[in-house]
Formats: C-alpha cells, sequence, structure tokens
C-alpha cells in the first residue's frame, strides 16, 4: 500500500487529533477530506474505527471492520 500523500497525511493527523480530544464530527470530517483512493488505507480505517467505536456506532465501526480483515 503505498503511503499517505502530504495533504492526506495532515486530514490523517488532525482526525487522529480530534479523535484524542472526543471530537468524533469533526475527525469524521477529516477522514472525509482524505483523498477517495486513500480512504480505505489501512491506516485510514483504523482511524475511521476507532472514531465509530469511541462513538457508540457499533453498526459503522462493523462496517468499517469488514474492510480491515480478509
Amino acid at each position: 500500500m503505498r503511503p499517505l500523500q502530504d495533504s492526506d497525511r495532515r486530514h490523517f493527523d488532525a482526525a487522529q487529533g480530534w479523535l484524542v480530544l472526543g471530537s468524533f464530527i469533526e475527525a469524521d470530517a477529516e477522514l472525509d477530506n482524505i483523498t477517495p483512493e486513500f480512504r480505505v488505507h489501512p491506516y485510514v480505517l483504523g482511524v475511521r474505527w476507532n472514531n465509530y467505536a469511541k462513538a457508540g456506532k457499533w453498526d459503522a465501526a462493523f462496517e468499517v471492520a469488514r474492510f480491515l480483515t480478509p
């Protein structure tokens, strides 16, 4: 898997920061700003899963987990 591009990396880092602060909506918005090609990157999916899990959105977390497991 290719590494994230600089602009995508900034959104990824910002999403992680929002997640640490407990701002789930902002974290999700940052992940949505990542280039569509990289939204399925395992690191991005991992942060999205954590975001949904911490927000208690278990159905959405399950759907993301399906992409993370073979």
